[in-house]
């Protein structure tokens, strides 16, 4: 057989016929493979594109801060309170989700409809006016 410029390694030296060492540890294919998943983040391209999304990002965070600016201080609070209500409710409806299956189904029927309206008087009451007050410095001042 010829085998051209590769050779046939000697399987009890791990030499070949062109005398090369034939290196098939796996610490040497991982350091390889670490080196080339590195060298994709430190390619032009690669910071290009997260330079570009993360100044998409920050425009984005900027627009959202000016348009909460130049609310009232009315609708500042409308909002908090809303996010809040939808907060709560979305953590009820994923705890009935969970818990759904054990209930018996006189329980089914009931528990769902009291769970959201405890949720949202929980939302509306509790939660939001705690977090207009941890968002007092951020809103603007009625005068």
């Amino acid at each position: 057989m010829n085998y051209g410029k590769r050779a046939k390694p000697d399987a009890k030296s791990g030499r070949d016929d062109l005398g090369g060492t034939i290196d098939a540890s796996p610490e040497s294919q991982g350091q390889e493979l670490n080196q080339a998943l590195r060298s994709v983040q430190d390619t032009k391209v690669w910071k290009d594109s997260t330079s570009g999304i993360k100044t998409l990002w920050g425009n984005y965070l900027q627009t959202l801060s000016n348009s909460f600016k130049r609310m009232s201080r009315e609708q500042q609070e409308s909002l908090i309170s809303r996010i809040c209500i939808i907060m709560t409710m979305g953590v009820s409806i994923i705890l009935i989700n969970l818990f759904y299956s054990f209930f018996p189904p006189l329980v089914r029927a009931l528990v769902p409809p009291l769970v959201l309206a405890l949720a949202y008087f929980a939302g509306a009451r509790v939660v939001a006016p705690v977090m207009i007050g941890r968002f007092e410095e951020h809103l603007n001042r009625e005068f």
